[in-house]
């Protein structure tokens, strides 16, 4: 009975040390603010000046793909699922909350028939985006395919991507529906992908044949380019 009473004081005393340590939950966060997401989200910001979430959320997508081709690990960490508009970051929204204000101006703005969340570098940044050379390699040769392009091609160019297809491939399967919230995995081999497009009717051996070379070569070079930044 004593050992209990002991034990439960001993536990009351670390958890009030705990709190005393972190008031909240929101001091946390903080603390490990300055996340790989954050960064990466950052770096694009203040590289574009201003783009919309859409297009943004597409370039950290194609840049993760591309650094996990070339590492075997994706750039920013984040979980991508399938969204109405192709893979979203489940990491984006917490990430804005935090740092809209400070690292982030995000304002709603009309955009012809439609209204876009727009992100510009915040005045007030409580962190820079530091990050390796061979990450700022992979974002500026994404940002350079992107830049041009507009919102509605830069969605086609993701959902052209391998994870993209393999998705569309299970909703064709399910009956054609996106599945939303699916999970979007990095980690399929050359065979997979494939066979994936050989799915399509409309698929020649050819096309099969050009997509998988694509994927091959696409990880070729960025091997290539991060052999010459470590030189």
């Amino acid at each position: 009975m004593f050992y209990n009473v002991r034990r439960t004081i001993s536990i009351a005393s670390r958890l009030a040390h705990a709190f005393v340590q972190y008031p909240s939950f929101v001091t946390r966060a903080q603390d490990q603010l300055a996340s790989r997401f954050r960064r990466a989200l950052l770096y694009v910001v203040r590289e574009l000046g201003e783009v919309n979430v859409t297009k943004l959320q597409k370039i950290l997508y194609l840049a993760d793909l591309e650094h996990f081709h070339a590492t075997g690990t994706t750039l920013t960490g984040a979980r991508w699922v399938r969204y109405t508009h192709g893979p979203m970051a489940k990491a984006l929204v917490p990430s804005r909350n935090l740092m809209d204000g400070h690292e982030l101006d995000v304002q709603t703005e009309p955009r012809g028939d439609y209204e876009a969340v727009v992100y510009r570098p915040g005045a007030n940044p409580r962190f820079n985006p530091s990050l390796a050379p061979e990450e700022r390699v992979t974002l500026d040769r994404v940002m350079e395919l992107t830049r041009p392009m507009s919102t509605t091609d830069t969605i086609a160019l993701a959902y052209n991507t391998g994870p993209m297809k393999l998705v569309q491939a299970f909703e064709k399967a399910r009956g054609g529906a996106p599945i939303l919230d699916a999970e979007i995995t990095f980690d399929i081999d050359v065979a997979t992908l494939a066979d994936v497009v050989g799915r399509e009717p409309d698929a020649s051996p050819e096309q099969r044949s050009a997509f998988k070379r694509r994927e091959l070569a696409r990880t070729n070079d960025l091997l290539r380019a991060a052999l010459d930044v470590a030189r």
